[in-house]
């Protein structure tokens, strides 16, 4: 993979900083929610993340390490919509995102392990369920993280995809059933990787998998968390807020300043 630093700061133009936890942005995922009618006050959680969190179980431990909107280079590159042009000045796909976890983990691993309440014990990820992919719960995080060797050690694939929910995601809904474990995970703190965020409905869904088979607590850590400048007016704030200030690695939403509400 070469030098992460290096790798990245090619790219960096295309990231955006993920804002901390406060008014006018969700509390679990860091989208724009909605502002409530009665009071003039933004929602605590954005509307994807209550509808995504009608499960039994679920976390409220959301880490992206960058924004993106549709359409823009990071998200068709996080999506797998795009693979970088050879004749470009970034790296193929696995190598420029195993390059940015790394990076981010380097420096916030410190955050992630404070907000699981102790170092993580498994690293894990969600498994496919496009019917395009290779096979049934192809784990497409599995190139990204052997490139990574601080989470490598640690990384196993516990998750595997039923089949069951594909009607739900569609509806960018929670399933859960959708996932199950091939372990037990007493005791467990679990980093859950994943490549996007759009609604969540695939976060939580292997989230309540991960915490029904035992895990104490489960820490997502995302790429990318796709938001939609046009949504509402704190999606839009967000986006705007993003597009204008330089991206740094060396903050992230739970470290990174507190904006002005």
């Amino acid at each position: 993979m070469g030098d992460a630093r290096q790798v990245t700061e090619r790219f960096i133009r295309h990231f955006r900083n993920v804002p901390a936890a406060r008014s006018g942005v969700c509390r679990i995922c860091h989208g724009g929610p909605g502002t409530a009618t009665s009071t003039q006050k933004p929602f605590e959680t954005c509307f994807s993340c209550r509808e995504t969190t009608a499960l039994a179980r679920y976390t409220n431990h959301v880490v992206p390490i960058s924004l993106c909107a549709y359409g823009d280079l990071l998200y068709r590159i996080v999506a797998r919509h795009d693979e970088p042009a050879p004749e470009s000045a970034f790296p193929d796909r696995s190598t420029l995102l195993a390059a940015t976890v790394a990076r981010f983990y380097q420096a916030h691993s410190a955050c992630l392990a404070g907000l699981a309440g102790g170092a993580f014990s498994l690293v894990t990820a969600i498994p496919s369920t496009r019917a395009s992919d290779r096979n049934p719960s192809w784990h497409s995080m599995r190139p990204i993280v052997d490139k990574v060797s601080t989470l490598r050690a640690f990384y196993q694939e516990v998750l595997s995809y039923t089949g069951e929910g594909a009607s739900m995601f569609k509806a960018r809904k929670p399933a859960e059933n959708a996932y199950v474990t091939t372990t037990g995970l007493h005791g467990q703190r679990v980093l859950l990787l994943d490549d996007i965020f759009v609604s969540g409905a695939h976060v939580q869904s292997a989230a309540s998998a991960l915490l029904r088979a035992g895990a104490v607590i489960v820490v997502v850590l995302v790429i990318a968390r796709q938001v939609d400048p046009d949504f509402n007016d704190n999606s839009a704030a967000i986006w705007r807020q993003a597009l204008n200030e330089p991206f740094c690695f060396e903050r992230c939403c739970l470290c990174g300043p507190r904006l002005a509400s």
